[in-house]
This record gives structure tokens, sequence and C-alpha cells, in this order.
């Protein structure tokens, strides 16, 4: 995942290797000419971080917030702006499994985070948290989802674009898949 913070001037990119610490590193956008390997300005990461394989990375520069999900399992972590080292998440939204995009919608005040397995498309409000159901839901056999990954909103013109990773299976609207018991989370927003 990648998101620019133009006000600012610094990139934040996932970093999802297990052999070099899951993490979100944050580099200036302007490069200097160096033979040297240029070190981040920060980098988030560490057993506080509760990041397991960051896939996807937002920003809201008016909230000064960070938002990342995982491609593994465990909740979309926010954290502040410029945070660094081995912290905790400022808060964190019980998210479906293999959920690999979020986007902010700064117009709408809204999240869209794209789940994998399940082909959804699900929209939260910014501030969501804990065990929050999403406001709505794209999901089913006409929308084209196959594997969702990447997604950007354009709330100007009223449209989504979505990566695919391309592996279809048909699922029906709302649908999810038990992971770990019957509880509402589990069923609502599990897969394998």
């Amino acid at each position: 995942g990648i998101a620019i913070d133009t006000e600012r001037g610094e990139v934040f990119m996932t970093n999802d290797k297990e052999s070099a610490t899951p993490s979100v590193i944050v580099y200036p956008t302007q490069f200097p000419r160096t033979d040297a390997i240029l070190e981040p300005r920060r980098r988030i990461a560490g057993p506080n971080t509760d990041m397991s394989l960051p896939c996807g990375v937002a920003i809201s520069p008016q909230f000064q917030e960070m938002y990342t999900v995982t491609g593994d399992s465990g909740p979309m972590n926010v954290f502040p702006l410029q945070a660094s080292g081995d912290v905790p998440p400022s808060r964190q939204l019980e998210v479906p499994h293999a959920s690999g995009g979020v986007f902010l919608d700064p117009k709408n005040n809204e999240l869209f985070i794209t789940t994998e397995h399940v082909n959804k498309i699900s929209v939260y409000r910014r501030a969501a948290e804990g065990e929050e159901d999403p406001l709505r839901y794209i999901q089913g056999p006409k929308t084209g989802l196959a594997d969702p990954h990447g997604i950007y909103a354009d709330a100007a013109k009223n449209e989504i674009f979505v990566t695919n990773h391309g592996h279809w299976r048909k699922t029906e609207p709302g649908e999810g898949f038990v992971l770990n018991g019957d509880g509402k989370l589990a069923h609502m927003r599990g897969s394998f």
C-alpha cells in the first residue's frame, strides 16, 4: 500500500514481509541524490502496533490519522499521523479477514475497505471503531469484484475504482464465512 501526504511531503508505504518486520515506512516525497541507501524518516513497527502483514494504508492530514489494514487477519489499526516506532494504535476497527485495501474519502468522511475472498467493499464511518458495522457494502455476482485489493473513491464523480487480484468465485450479497465460532463478527466479518 502507498499513500502520499502532499501537505508534509511524505509518502507512507506498507511492508508486509515477515522477514523484515511488518511495518509502515515513511519517506520524504523528494529523494536526494545519493549513493547510499535512503533511511526512512520513521517506521511504525513492533509487537505493540498489532500489525500483521499490512497491505493497505490511507491517511487523513485533516484528522492527523493513518489507517492500515492487513491481508492476513486482524483489525484495521488507526495511528496518529506522526506515529513512530513500536506504538499501539489509537483505535481499532474489526474488519473482515483478508482486507487488503483502504481508502479515505475526506469529502464524505468514510473509509472504503476491500475484502478479497468474499469479493466485497465495505464502507465505514471514518471514526468507526470496535465491532461497528459498515454503513453499506458492495458485493455480489454482478459487481465484477474478484479478490479486490486496491481502491480509490472519487467523491466528485461518485465513482469507485478497484483493482482485482483476479480470483473470482460466486458470492452473494451479505455473504461471509464463519472464521471462529458462531458470533456476530465471526459470521459477518470472517472468511477463510
